[in-house]
């Protein structure tokens, strides 16, 4: 199933209006209705699957403490591995 909002040609939904802000709430009324019974299952992450704390505005990994962290899912050797400038060691002058 999908939902797509818009029209057959180009053409603006309004200044503010976004497709996928339109759309999200015919989405989720439909997916209530058509899960309706239906038990919450959780869903397995897979073994070669890992999080990483990265930050939200560079992607690259960070601290789980910092402001702007967010977890994100990486298959094992694809997940970002240089650190924000921000948490490289310091240079030793020598």
């Amino acid at each position: 199933a999908a939902v797509w909002i818009g029209y057959d040609t180009v053409m603006s939904l309004g200044p503010h209006e976004t497709s996928s802000h339109l759309a999200a709430p015919v989405w989720v009324k439909f997916m209530q209705k058509a899960l309706e019974g239906t038990p919450i299952e959780d869903f397995p992450v897979p073994e070669n699957v890992i999080q990483v704390p990265v930050d939200h505005q560079t992607g690259l990994p960070t601290s789980p403490d910092s402001k702007n962290a967010i977890l994100e899912y990486f298959i094992k050797g694809t997940e970002p591995t240089q650190l924000q400038a921000s948490q490289k060691p310091a240079a030793s002058g020598q």
